[in-house]
């Protein structure tokens, strides 16, 4: 295999299983080096490279029609404007559109301006973006003012800075101002457990001195024939409500489980399936 190891601009030779290779002396020669002390296996470091040499690769290397997320923290109506320029580059000949899309979105989009088939199994054009700016050789810059529009919390808006086909000289400034102009603060408390309040319990399910004690009485139970059966605790006031109890009796319930989760964990509801669900019996011997 032909490969430049150390970097040094001349091609090396490297062979399967050995432990050393072949390095061009840049005068036509071949020494066979061990891969160990060579220098040519680096340790990973953090900084490996030097603040110049991030600024070099960041201006000689960049992304090719970039999305960003943002995926807003409440559901709400939020104010956002919008600014696109070429600041010191002289831009491409079909210049860049600033595209900004809601909800749902399929990626990786269309490499070209116009919407297009991708890599994707089957064609697949991108949806039209809500809002979108365009810049040009012409048209250094493009701004759009503040429009409102109404967000979720379970989506996301998409940024995407599209080059189109030609990508050279396309250096731009894209900012945006975003700021809620209504906001579900509490929208989340929907997903909160949800209090069960008993109608009777165990006899060990209450201790003396229990907030408990407050809302329930302890019954003597007795059979059809009078005969003493068991302890229990049944509610002094069957139609009580959550709202109506008192902080340390709600605290009380919750802490013994007596809640209901509004979502169930798949590891729960397969022990209930489990559980419940009887398991197929085998199948009589056959006879003649």
């Amino acid at each position: 295999m032909a490969l430049d190891v150390n970097g040094d601009g001349f091609i090396d030779v490297v062979e399967s299983g050995k432990t050393s290779f072949g390095k061009n002396d840049g005068n036509g020669g071949i020494d066979w080096i061990n891969w160990e002390g060579a220098g040519a296996i680096r340790e990973y470091q953090e900084d490996y490279f030097d603040e110049d040499e991030v600024i070099e690769i960041e201006r000689e290397y960049y992304q090719e029609h970039p999305v960003r997320r943002w995926r807003p923290w409440r559901s709400g109506k939020i104010g956002l404007s919008s600014q696109l320029s070429y600041e010191t580059s002289d831009g491409s000949e079909d210049g860049v559109r600033g595209q900004i899309y809601f909800g749902d979105l399929v990626l990786p989009l269309s490499s070209a301006s116009a919407p297009g088939p991708t890599s994707l199994p089957g064609p697949y054009l991108p949806p039209d973006p809500l809002v979108e700016l365009v810049i040009n050789q012409r048209q250094r810059s493009d701004d759009e003012e503040e429009r409102f529009h109404y967000v979720s919390s379970d989506q996301a808006l998409y940024f995407r800075f599209n080059t189109g086909e030609d990508e050279r000289g396309d250096v731009a400034e894209w900012r945006h101002f975003l700021r809620y102009k209504e906001i579900e603060l509490f929208e989340d408390m929907q997903e909160l457990p949800k209090l069960y309040i008993p109608g009777k319990l165990n006899e060990s399910a209450i201790s003396r001195g229990d907030a408990l004690e407050k809302i329930y009485k302890l019954v003597k139970i007795r059979d059809k024939d009078g005969n003493f059966v068991r302890w229990e605790w049944q509610l002094k006031d069957p139609g009580i409500l959550p709202s109506e109890l008192e902080e340390d009796v709600y605290l009380a319930l919750f802490m013994k489980g007596h809640f209901i989760p509004p979502v169930l964990s798949r590891g729960p509801t397969r022990v209930s399936t489990s559980t419940f669900i009887p398991k197929a019996l085998p199948l009589p011997p056959a006879t003649c």
